[in-house]
């Protein structure tokens, strides 16, 4: 057994031994090259960049001034409505909706709905009809009619 290692029974062999090639250094540096960091007090060259950086904060300062002042003339010029003509569904009309009711009674209290779904199957013919609401944002509600009557309603932010 010359030149082989001794091993245990049952033990795993040792792995051959490997010899990596040698890394190198990195070159230095020449001191001549380096460049010293400027400090707060020394004077940096003037950049055209902040020049362009202060004609565009100058101008989104303008735009916002400007756009507050129009939006005041704005609300001032356009005629106020009153609760009466605004448009939209309120909960009051909503909970004046009756199971049963007919789409003729539905209408006459909520004014014509825009149809988001039909279909007949048999004897059956399903509509239903969607109205903007009056309310928070995104406020709506929405009718089911079977042959004609009121079977479901559901509403979403009305007042």
């Amino acid at each position: 057994m010359k030149g082989r290692a001794k091993t245990t029974p049952g033990a795993p062999p040792a792995p051959p031994s490997v010899q990596y090639p040698a890394v190198k250094q990195p070159a230095a540096f020449p001191a001549s090259s380096l460049q010293p960091i400027p400090t707060p007090t020394q004077s940096r060259p003037n950049r055209p960049c902040t020049s362009v950086l202060a004609v565009i904060g100058g101008i989104v300062v303008f735009l916002i001034v400007s756009g507050v002042m129009c939006s005041n003339c704005m609300r001032t010029a356009l005629p106020t409505e009153s609760p009466l003509n605004q448009p939209g569904v309120t909960l009051s009309q909503y909970n004046q909706l009756q199971v049963g009711m007919s789409e003729r009674d539905a209408f006459g209290i909520l004014g014509p709905g825009t149809e988001i779904s039909s279909n007949r199957f048999g004897d059956y013919s399903t509509v239903m009809y969607q109205w903007d609401g009056r309310g928070s944002l995104g406020a709506n509600m929405n009718a089911m009619f079977q042959n004609g009557q009121l079977v479901q309603k559901a509403q979403f932010g009305l007042e």
